[in-house]
């Protein structure tokens, strides 16, 4: 239990150290993200129409979710590389 501690402990440095050295840029992406993935989730459109907007939501997160995670991951890494 005290692995987790620590792991979560380490997890939320990162993401404070991301945050603090984000711009406005990055949030929009995150939002633009999560409204995404809010669509994919929550969206009743008829069958006939249901891939095509899958299709759009999948694309939106896959295009915000690579810069994010592209200066996320790496910081990530650095935070964990003494982790035993």
């Amino acid at each position: 239990m005290e692995k987790c501690k620590q792991c979560f402990e380490k997890c939320m440095t990162v993401t404070d150290t991301y945050m603090k050295a984000s711009t406005w840029k990055d949030l929009a992406l995150i939002k633009l993200c999560v409204f995404s993935v809010g669509v994919l989730l929550g969206i009743c459109i008829p069958k006939k129409h249901k891939t095509v907007y899958s299709i759009i939501g999948a694309l939106v997160i896959g295009v915000t979710l690579t810069p994010i995670m592209m200066k996320f991951v790496p910081m990530l890494i650095d935070e964990f590389e003494d982790f035993e």
